[in-house]
């Protein structure tokens, strides 16, 4: 809410702050994305030991000359070569899990490699979606911080990791009838649903290429007067990877927009 972070930075002033790429979500309480980015951004200026801007996102990287603490740079946009000394992972990949690796129990798992201030390392998880891997190599930088800060041992980063995320979120099943179901009902602004969609179809062509994807939609919440705008845009997107056998299932009235352009 407006004002929230200033209220919050008054009590406490954080250590280490992130700040991840900005979305429309949350519009219904500021109104304009500039908004919601004046509001997270006072979070970094705040900020007394180091700051990790995402460079996906201009707000953020705009906003690094202003700032008086030291930053460190994380991507999860896998579209361009970058410099070295980001922060993200690389040759992502998913594959079926034998369950040889005993800590991984997921029947879907990936890997990818990892950087992390000049150090790289192979990475394995049964959680899926890139943008994880990205988190986990920002997670380890972070630890390194604040393990260098107060002089504590070395940490040995474990190359096969579960992870449990909240429920919701890219949460994998096995179905019947061989099915596989990707749960990820939490998300629900237009950058996290795309990212959903992009995720799941990269398991569909990579292990299930001849099967047809059946998508569940429900409405998008919080984007105030932009909501008809943001619905149609997500038809528009599933436009283009719909393919002659998918099926796709809408719900809630918000939705109807998005219907009337797929239909």
């Amino acid at each position: 809410r407006p004002r929230e972070m200033e209220f919050l930075c008054s009590i406490c002033k954080p250590h280490i702050s992130i700040l991840t790429k900005l979305d429309a979500v949350h519009s219904l309480q500021f109104g304009t994305a500039e908004d919601i980015a004046n509001e997270e951004l006072k979070l970094q200026k705040n900020t007394l030991l180091k700051c990790y801007i995402n460079n996906n996102d201009p707000h953020g990287m705009n906003l690094i000359s202003s700032l008086q603490t030291k930053i460190s740079i994380y991507n999860t946009q896998h579209n361009t070569i970058l410099d070295k000394g980001i922060i993200w992972a690389t040759d992502y990949t998913i594959y079926h899990n034998d369950h040889s690796e005993p800590s991984l129990t997921a029947p879907i798992c990936s890997q990818s490699t990892l950087h992390v201030g000049g150090i790289t390392m192979d990475f394995t998880t049964d959680c899926i979606g890139q943008i994880h891997h990205d988190y986990v190599a920002l997670a380890y930088d972070i630890t390194e911080t604040i393990r260098k800060q107060y002089n504590l041992a070395p940490i040995t980063m474990k190359t096969a990791l579960s992870l449990h995320l909240q429920a919701g979120r890219m949460s994998i099943f096995e179905g019947i009838h061989d099915s596989i179901i990707i749960d990820s009902t939490y998300n629900s602004s237009p950058l996290s649903v795309r990212k959903v969609i992009e995720e799941s179809l990269m398991v569909k062509n990579q292990l299930f290429s001849d099967r047809p994807t059946l998508y569940i939609l429900g409405e998008m919440r919080e984007l105030w007067d932009s909501e008809t705008q943001h619905h149609l845009e997500l038809a528009d997107y599933l436009l283009t990877k719909l393919q002659p056998n998918d099926q796709v299932i809408l719900l809630w009235q918000a939705m109807k927009s998005a219907y009337d352009k797929l239909i």
